[in-house]
């Protein structure tokens, strides 16, 4: 997960690196100094996992292989970041994780609710 975090960080978008895995953090700096403070902020945390008789909920199975299809293809071809048989065993076990309704995500998110500037 070190390694997905400083290759969001990595990204070059917009003349700049992302450092998107703290965007939560920066972002009521950025609110503010545009003009458009947060008027509130709260923990939008999310938990997914299987259900008492070990099968996940409604879509939360292709959900949590689309994360783990988004972790592969950013760490592929970055053996600067993670060697190829560590994240291939990473993913292996996710996914036997996966098949037996075994692997819960938690992803820390925030909401910001304001007002535009004007």
């Amino acid at each position: 997960m070190q390694a997905y975090h400083r290759d969001m960080d990595e990204r070059f978008r917009y003349g700049t690196f992302g450092r998107e895995s703290r965007t939560g953090r920066r972002l009521f700096h950025h609110l503010r100094a545009a003009g458009a403070p947060a008027l509130a902020a709260g923990s939008s945390d999310w938990v997914v996992h299987a259900g008492p008789d070990g099968n996940y909920p409604g879509d939360e199975a292709y959900f949590l292989r689309s994360i783990l299809d988004t972790i592969q293809d950013a760490l592929r071809n970055r053996q600067d970041r993670v060697e190829p048989a560590d994240l291939a065993d990473w993913l292996a076990e996710r996914g036997r994780q996966l098949a037996a309704g075994e692997l819960v995500y938690i992803a820390h998110q925030l909401d910001f609710v304001g007002r535009s500037p004007g």
